[in-house]
């Protein structure tokens, strides 16, 4: 595990009920509409949170609910969250999935 500061952020949070829509987009699996030459609706989804003034998405975990994480769309430039390594690397154990 590594871990990051993250500082500064205004992040869309796709957990909240108000954000269903941008949610919904954000999750439509994206391989096959880019292998096709298409935008994926993911990155239309990103487009949409970018409009809104956001720089990143809180996303919830599809796997563990419960679990989320963030994602940025830009980091370390002005006008946007300041994110730098807080130490090395800690190894973790990981349960497999029954």
């Amino acid at each position: 595990m590594i871990s990051y500061e993250v500082a500064h952020c205004a992040l869309l949070d796709l957990r909240h009920p108000e954000a269903a829509m941008i949610y919904a987009m954000a999750r439509v699996p994206w391989q096959g509409t880019l292998a096709l030459g298409e935008a994926p609706a993911s990155w239309q989804a990103a487009d949409h949170i970018r409009d809104l003034g956001h720089v990143g998405l809180i996303d919830p975990s599809r796997q563990s609910p419960g679990l989320w994480h963030i994602t940025l769309l830009r980091w370390n430039e002005p006008g946007t969250p300041t994110v730098r390594n807080v130490g090395g690397p800690v190894p973790i154990a990981i349960k497999p999935r029954k």
